[in-house]
């Protein structure tokens, strides 16, 4: 890892008080012309250091460990230092292939196309010049507002950003095989190896699952360097840390314990235990460097169950399940996370009968659902209020989804969902089957005050065609594959209260409308109090003309043509 100022310094001159403090020289007697020249040099040199009262922009660049493939197609600098460039599958562009992909789950990812990622920290704005492997005749920078221009130059670019944001960068119309470049701000507050809390994990193979956690050890630091570990589960007031530079492989240890998953006739296995398990309370999980599933078909990267729990920063790719399922869980923060997945059954967030829940400045790329929420009755009869979900806010992230559903709640909705917002977020790619934004209730619970505000949505590559129209909004009714067997029992629960604002629908001329469904199950199980305010579509609101509504056992509809 280094860390220096962009600014050019130097060499061996600082500027301490009002004095200039050099190179050191004997004393001697200097003529009146070495004196003045003397001074002028001085000033000059006075001139162009930094001044106290601005700070120097500063990088921070970790090198790649050595043994971890990286990419042939892109090189990266940031203010003319080297940025290592990681290999990233991804989803195919040819939409049977893709669908191919997500429904895979015995395979667990023959399908796939290569991309890169790259990653710094920075304090300020920075000048990045990416090299390509070939020509560039086309580029541009993803979300497109605001605008980022792109000076191109045979196969080289260059671009000027403003400070830390997640970035994807588009070469030669290729739609899939793109960078992404995760500009972080600089690190604060980052254990050393040194301290006496920290339980220190040089690289290797680590077998974690029966760790005995020396006392007074709360703090699990894995440095620079390619480690290997099978299961880690984390508990009270404990902290796992991710350096930059290290990437850290998730393995299926033997005999670890699986169940069968069948779906459309096939048979697969998952594997109940994640790699990281955070499990209890007052609990961070944080860093800069890379969680890495591609060893682990069928096993999860994570898991949340607890409270006050805290995520960050971590690049997390190619999980063998969901990335990350929070679960029975109150009061868990979700910043900056970068998930990028594959594989079959590969969701990106998924919040489970949880409360207090804030997911804010994460970039997704999965061939699953991108940010769901769920619910279910953990006792199967008996709803408490830990099976209920509360209050969650989406905010600022950058999503793209390949095959399933972007911002969605739902299926499984065994008990009460209220007070969920999804705002100010960017798809930057919705190239899936499903709808972009909305609740399938397939359950007994009850969804209510709802909130889609505020989102920008980039259908133009969808080749889904309903009938000339691009899938946006969804909220309807019905029984689930998905549904405990259960739930199937109860009568359907109903939607109550739900408002989309202010946001702006982009399509392809082959799918110029939008589709809007709104079908309740029956006069018992309805929707009750849809809004619909300043929705545009390419520019234009909502109309006759490029609008397709289906309703059924919904009333109190309004902003619709």
């Amino acid at each position: 890892m280094t860390t220096l100022p962009i600014a050019d310094r130097i060499s061996r001159t600082q500027v301490v008080g009002n004095t200039l403090w050099g190179y050191h020289m004997p004393m001697r007697k200097i003529g009146l012309v070495s004196l003045l020249s003397g001074l002028v040099l001085s000033v000059a040199l006075f001139l162009f250091l930094p001044q106290p009262a601005v700070a120097a922009t500063k990088v921070t660049i970790y090198p790649a460990p050595p043994g971890e493939p990286l990419s042939g197609a892109f090189k990266v600098q940031v203010e003319g230092r080297d940025v290592p460039v990681y290999q990233l599958r991804v989803a195919p562009q040819d939409k049977t292939l893709r669908l191919q992909a997500v429904g895979d789950k015995s395979q667990y990812g023959v399908n796939f196309e290569p991309a890169g990622f790259a990653y710094f920290d920075t304090n300020g704005g920075v000048e990045v010049t990416v090299t390509y492997a070939v020509a560039v005749t086309a580029a541009r920078l993803l979300p497109g507002s605001p605008a980022i221009p792109v000076q191109i130059q045979g196969n080289i670019m260059r671009f000027t950003v403003n400070g830390p944001q997640n970035l994807t960068l588009e070469v030669n119309h290729q739609l899939v095989r793109t960078l992404h470049i995760f500009i972080n701000p600089m690190e604060t507050g980052a254990p050393s190896p040194q301290d006496a809390k920290v339980l220190y994990f040089a690289p290797g193979t680590h077998e974690l699952t029966n760790l005995k956690v020396p006392p007074g050890k709360t703090i699990f630091y894995f440095g620079p360097g390619i480690h290997t570990v099978d299961n880690l589960v984390v508990h009270d007031g404990q902290t796992v840390y991710i350096a930059g530079g290290a990437v850290v492989r998730s393995v299926i240890r033997e005999g670890a314990p699986w169940i069968v998953s069948t779906y459309n006739e096939q048979t697969s296995k998952l594997y109940t235990e994640p790699a990281i398990k955070l499990y209890g309370a007052n609990i961070n999980f944080r860093g800069r460097g890379i969680l890495d599933g591609t060893p682990s078909g069928g096993k999860s990267l994570l898991s949340v169950y607890g409270k006050d729990i805290s995520l960050e920063d971590v690049i997390l790719k190619n999980s063998g399940g969901w990335f990350m399922p929070i679960q029975f869980s109150d009061r868990v923060s979700v910043t900056n996370l970068k998930i990028l997945g594959y594989r079959a059954n590969s969701d990106g967030i998924d919040i489970y009968s949880s409360r207090d829940v804030t997911v804010q400045g994460c970039f997704i790329r999965t061939v699953d659902d991108v940010i769901v929420i769920k619910s279910r009755i953990r006792t199967g009869t008996v709803v408490t209020d830990s099976d209920t979900v509360k209050n969650v806010i989406v905010r600022g992230n950058r999503l793209w989804n390949e095959t399933g559903v972007a911002m969605n709640i739902g299926n499984e909705i065994g008990a009460d969902i209220s007070s969920v917002t999804f705002i100010d977020n960017d798809v930057i790619h919705d190239l899936g089957q499903g709808a972009t934004q909305g609740i399938y209730l397939a359950g007994s619970g009850t969804v209510s005050n709802i909130r889609y505000q505020g989102n920008r949505i980039d259908r133009t590559g969808n080749l889904f065609d309903y009938g000339a129209a691009s899938y946006v909004v969804y909220a309807y009714i019905r029984h689930s594959l998905w549904e405990a067997a259960i739930d199937k029992t109860r009568p359907l629960g109903k939607i109550r209260g739900v408002i989309f604002s202010n946001i702006q629908v982009t399509t392809s001329p082959q799918t110029p409308k939008v589709r809007i469904q709104l079908q309740g199950a029956s006069d018992e199980s309805d929707i009750e109090g849809v809004k619909f305010e300043n929705f545009t579509v390419n520019g234009k609101p909502l109309a006759k003309s490029n609008t397709v509504v289906e309703e059924k056992f919904a009333s109190k509809i309004s902003g619709l043509p």
